[in-house]
């Protein structure tokens, strides 16, 4: 297993010098809010003393795994700058759409990190009212979800 502590810590002072309200949560994931968006970063090993920054963002929960939402992802998720569409499966019939984009950590750029997420955060924000509206589902944050 590698140490990824000082991975960690570079993504934890990007973040901190990028964003205002950056959060941990118990996983360890740092996030931010943006509109109806959250974002969040995970820094986890990857090969042989190498780690990846994951972020990603849940624009939908509890969606309706349909045809069409396949569909759309398989189309159109990979329409755009930073990151691209996924599903991942929930109990029943649900899925999560999320948003994900990864960039090696062992010596990542904050300006690098910030385009990512500030993508990612944008692009979410600006879709998930109009995806919820079409697909179900539920946005992270309801409460400025337009």
């Amino acid at each position: 297993m590698n140490d990824i502590t000082a991975q960690k810590e570079l993504v934890k002072a990007h973040m901190g010098s990028l964003f205002e309200g950056v959060e941990i949560d118990t996983d360890g994931d740092f996030s931010i809010r943006y509109g109806s968006s959250r974002v969040f970063v995970r820094v986890h090993e990857f090969a042989e003393n190498s780690a990846l920054a994951m972020v990603f963002s849940p624009v939908l929960t509890n969606a309706e795994n349909t045809a069409e939402l396949r569909d759309f992802v398989a189309f159109a998720g990979a329409d755009y700058v930073f990151g691209n569409f996924l599903l991942v499966e929930r109990e029943g019939t649900k899925v999560d759409l999320l948003m994900k984009h990864n960039l090696l950590a062992d010596h990542l750029e904050a300006d690098e990190l910030g385009f990512v997420v500030a993508g990612i955060a944008s692009t979410c924000d600006e879709l998930d009212s109009e995806l919820a509206a079409r697909f179900g589902g539920e946005v992270f944050h309801a409460d400025d979800a337009e």
